[in-house]
């Protein structure tokens, strides 16, 4: 089971910060190894703890034993004799007018450097864990003197153990504390970083459990609230789109309900006018005679005809609507298109066909464009209706002008007029207007064809479409 997101970025987030943690300590301990080991370690002014009488008696002690046997007498002597005046654990060495070592109290001192000034001694040499450095003033160094010449020093030392050298001045000693120090820390750090990682992120992702949810009543067939947008800009970007998608989807639910109720509606009429004829004849009420015969063709033609029509905005909502796309004269064929049309009508018809444009149309698709314009202008605009057809070239576009001189559509009705079963007069009368699809049947025409519909408002007209279709090249007639 893949773990979540918030988990995924929380280790990963976590495992960074330890890897570079880990990565600086070592540099750290590399670093303070090789240092501590080629550094020199400094005591400076130690305070000789022996008192200054027990000095005197050292100082008188092996003199003495010089002038009995030489330096060979001192080294024999030293060890014993400074145990026996300044104590066990003192440690001292013994150097000559030359700052050669004579006598020490340890072998590890022979190894040692000596170097004076006028004020100062200083000892040096490698220890096991690193290089020490002594520095001491000459009021703390016992000089030494025979047949009245100054002939060495004795230097009393400050205690530096090997365990002392190795737990005070090993780099080793520190790296291991320095790494001690970074376990706890890294430890500490790394614990902090994945709680502090956790709680951004979760409240960082909000956003998305409240997309998940909201996606899941989608699925199961409601629409959700609109969600906040007011969210980081990258979420805020996905939330606008999924609430865009969900009014989208809720907009298109309400109108397939509607389409449903509209069908029905539409379909009840002219079957309930055809049952109650059949009914009526059949108990006697009402002779099957020709009248009954045209209204029973009439209600059926009406069927066939929305029938046909829940066909056309099948096939164009499915993309399958045919059309036979061909080079054509926009002006001559549109003269004869509602010149047809026209003739079929008791309504007058004024054109102003103008230029020579060719654009790529069906002849019969363009025929139902004007086809059903033209009956709705009859329909509302009476005996007395009177429509105008123009063209005007545009650039690119033939745009083709239609209206009637009949009442209008009402501005508040404008932005719905291509919607399917939209009809200004709720009531649905026939006798006031039909089922409202024929202008969404013309827009996909339309747009089929590649072109646009839109209304215009004209003052003191009636309805005024412009339907505007792309120019083509009339060369292509040649070569078909």
């Amino acid at each position: 089971m893949r773990t979540s997101l918030v988990t995924r970025l929380t280790v990963m987030i976590a495992v960074i910060i330890a890897t570079a943690f880990v990565a600086i300590v070592i540099i750290v301990n590399q670093t303070t190894s090789q240092t501590f080991v080629d550094t020199q370690v400094e005591v400076r002014e130690v305070e000789s703890r022996p008192q200054i009488e027990q000095k005197k008696k050292l100082a008188r002690k092996l003199e003495s034993i010089f002038e009995r046997g030489g330096w060979q007498a001192v080294q024999n002597h030293f060890q014993s004799t400074l145990s026996q005046l300044i104590g066990d654990k003192a440690e001292a060495l013994i150097v000559d007018q030359r700052q050669s070592i004579v006598a020490t109290t340890r072998p590890i001192y022979q190894q040692f450097n000596i170097r004076r000034n006028k004020n100062n001694f200083w000892i040096r040499g490698d220890t096991l864990d690193g290089v020490t450095e002594i520095t001491l003033s000459m009021k703390h160094v016992i000089p030494l003197q025979a047949a009245g010449q100054e002939i060495g020093y004795v230097m009393l030392l400050p205690s530096i153990g090997e365990r002392n050298v190795r737990e005070q001045l090993s780099g080793q000693g520190f790296a291991g504390l320095v790494w001690k120090s970074a376990a706890v820390w890294l430890v500490l750090v790394t614990l902090i970083a994945m709680v502090a990682t956790s709680l951004l992120l979760r409240r960082s992702l909000r956003p998305l459990n409240l997309l998940t949810n909201a996606a899941n009543e989608l699925q199961q067939g409601k629409i959700p609230d609109k969600l906040n947008e007011n969210q980081d800009r990258e979420f805020s970007k996905l939330i606008g789109a999924f609430n865009s998608a969900a009014a989208s989807i809720a907009q298109t639910e309400t109108m397939r309900k509607q389409l449903i109720s509209d069908i029905a509606h539409e379909l009840r009429t002219p079957l309930t006018n055809i049952k109650g004829q059949l009914e009526a004849a059949k108990l006697g009420l009402a002779a099957p005679d020709r009248e009954m015969i045209d209204l029973l063709r009439s209600e059926t033609q009406l069927l066939e005809r929305l029938v046909e029509d829940f066909q056309q905005l099948a096939l164009s909502d499915a993309g399958q609507l045919k059309v036979n796309l061909r080079p054509m004269p926009i002006c001559e064929s549109l003269a004869g298109i509602v010149h047809s049309l026209i003739n079929a009508t008791d309504a007058k018809l004024s054109t102003q066909l103008q230029g020579d444009g060719w654009v790529l149309s069906d002849e019969d698709r363009l025929k139902q464009v004007f086809g059903n314009l033209i009956d709705n202008a009859t329909q509302y605009a009476g005996q007395d209706c009177h429509i105008y057809v123009s063209t005007k070239i545009e650039s690119d576009f033939v745009a083709i002008h239609f209206s009637d001189n009949g009442p209008g559509i009402e501005p508040q009705h404008r932005p719905f007029i291509f919607e399917r079963f939209y009809r200004a007069e709720k009531s649905r009368s026939r006798r006031t207007g039909g089922s409202g699809l024929g202008l969404a049947i013309v827009k996909s025409l339309v747009e089929a064809l590649q072109g646009t519909i839109e209304y215009l408002e004209k003052p003191g007209m009636g309805a005024a479409f412009v339907i505007r279709l792309p120019l083509t090249d009339g060369s292509l007639v040649e070569s078909q």
